[in-house]
């Protein structure tokens, strides 16, 4: 009898070990959770994420990686307005580099016309021909006949 005893002590614990074992392989293994970085470098991964924890916002409260995918949708966010900004900032100085060379060719153009004026009112003046207000102008002159003078105007006293 002691030997039957022991044969159903032994095997109630090999039907305890095999159930542990059973119950253990039964158990779905915790999945593990997703860092900020992981969702970073996976964004479908957090519009996933982000549409889960939308179904069930209490869960959601609670759940750390719903918490990592709204930061790194936020981070992703981040990036994109950044290199966005980027863009844009570039396009302005792209833009504005062009404005300023038009500005130089502009003004380049400007002094050839100016100079150009000034040789001939210089050559019409050499030649005793009348010039017109814009060559006096060019030269300096008055064309009511007296030099332009780029100094104020001082006091007739001397003070």
């Amino acid at each position: 009898m002691r030997s039957t005893i022991k044969s159903a002590k032994g095997y109630s614990k090999i039907a305890a070990g095999l159930a542990s074992v059973l119950f253990l392989a039964a158990c779905k293994p915790a999945e593990k959770t997703r860092s900020v970085d992981e969702f970073i470098a996976d964004p479908i991964a957090v519009d996933a994420k982000l549409m889960s924890c939308r179904q069930d916002r209490r869960q959601a409260a609670k759940d750390v990686e719903c918490a990592n995918a709204r930061a790194a949708a936020s981070r992703l966010e981040l990036e994109r307005e950044k290199a966005e900004l980027a863009a844009i900032r570039e396009e302005a100085e792209s833009e504005l580099s062009q404005m300023r060379a038009q500005r130089e060719r502009l003004e380049r153009t400007l002094r050839a016309r100016e100079e150009m004026l000034r040789k001939r009112a210089e050559e019409k003046l050499a030649s005793g021909q009348n010039l017109t207000a814009d060559e006096a102008e060019a030269l300096g002159i008055d064309p009511r006949g007296s030099l332009l003078v780029d100094e104020p105007p001082t006091d007739d006293d001397g003070e």
